[in-house]
């Protein structure tokens, strides 16, 4: 009886030490999934920051696009306008002072 219970504690004692190998492959194991994600988010976040900053650039250069292109058209058609609108208002004063004599006279002092 003493030897049977003697070969069980040996058989004990390799079973919790396979138990004890296997739960410290399994933690070891767990820990490397566990760092693989960490490191594949991490990866994933700076991605997406990356990604953030290179549409709000785009988005900066193009409202800067935006912004040139009104203030190329505006003076553009300020440079095409006003000798038009000066043009007129000479022409307008002329008719006046052609068809207003009192106009004419105090022109001419």
């Amino acid at each position: 009886m003493a030897s049977f219970l003697i070969s069980f504690a040996s058989e004990f004692s390799f079973l919790a030490a396979d138990l004890n190998s296997f739960s410290s492959a399994l933690t070891a194991f767990t820990f490397l999934l566990f760092s693989a994600f960490s490191f594949l988010s991490s990866a994933f976040s700076f991605l997406s920051s990356a990604f953030s900053f290179l549409f709000s650039a785009f988005s900066f250069l193009f409202s800067a696009f935006f912004f040139l292109s009104f203030a190329l058209s505006f003076l553009f058609s300020a440079l095409f306008f006003f000798p038009f609108a000066f043009f007129i208002f000479l022409s307008s004063l002329s008719l006046k002072v052609k068809f207003n004599p009192k106009l004419a006279a105090k022109l001419r002092v």
